[in-house]
């Protein structure tokens, strides 16, 4: 009998995202081709792997798990690398949401998606798994990953270190100097625990969202990473051009 009641930031994020998931329909298709080339590109050079009959023996669920495991631990280092200077502006899209909900999941620039795809080529590609099985944890993963966007505090208890709970992700989410670079793992917290970026004191009250970041314009969001990068690029270009005056006036 409660009165539901939506803010009006919140009914503005989830529009934006819409919108965001809508444009990467398109736009992503660009990433695609890029993928095929990726990928055509390893096959080219025909960088070892482990022999597709090793998995033979093995039901489908148990190679699905370890297919899940060999794709949390890449998505570790990536969100690790995502979280760096350069890589940020790309990132800095899914963190800018200021209210967090499912639809926050397709909250992506379409380089990021690139950027984690090409990683499953290079690094799980030598694993050798039969078709099917990263296509079905990578559809595992997605549910996981809406689920973990629930603006619910649930935490998992017992489980808190082996599965990630909402509690866990929404601390990433915190725009909070003590929860950045924190809970990098998307599925298995005790990467987190491994690698010592693990961060959940309790209950996340804290505000989410990404200073400077545009968080309602879909043009703005797709834009930002070039426009970030053109912001920090334009401080070098004088030091490089009276650089170069110096050293032509010396010779």
């Amino acid at each position: 009998r409660r009165r539901l009641w939506w803010p009006e930031q919140a009914i503005r994020s989830c529009i934006a995202n819409l919108g965001l998931m809508l444009s990467n329909n398109y736009v992503g298709q660009i990433a695609i081709f890029m993928m095929i080339w990726a990928q055509a590109s390893y096959d080219h050079f025909g960088f070892p792997h482990l022999d597709s009959a090793i998995w033979a023996h093995l039901p489908v669920w148990l190679m699905v798990l370890i297919a899940i495991l060999a794709m949390d631990f890449c998505d570790y280092w990536n969100h690790r690398l995502l979280h760096c200077k350069w890589l940020w502006p790309i990132h800095s899209i899914h963190h800018s949401d200021p209210h967090v909900t499912v639809l926050t999941t397709a909250r992506v620039h379409v380089l990021e998606s690139f950027v984690m795809k090409l990683s499953y080529i290079l690094l799980l590609g030598w694993l050798g798994f039969p078709p099917g099985v990263l296509g079905g944890a990578g559809a595992l993963l997605l549910v996981h990953n809406m689920y973990t966007h629930i603006h619910i505090d649930w935490s998992h208890g017992p489980l808190r270190y082996l599965l990630a709970s909402p509690r866990f992700h929404r601390w990433h989410h915190a725009n909070a100097p003590e929860a950045f670079n924190k809970n990098l793992a998307n599925v298995f917290p005790f990467y987190d625990l491994a690698f010592g970026t693990y961060y959940v004191p309790g209950p996340c009250h804290a505000e989410t969202g990404a200073d400077g970041v545009p968080t309602h314009n879909v043009m703005g969001l797709i834009a930002w990473p070039f426009v970030r990068w053109a912001q920090m690029l334009a401080p070098m270009i004088p030091k490089r051009s009276a650089l170069w005056l110096r050293c032509q006036a010396r010779s």
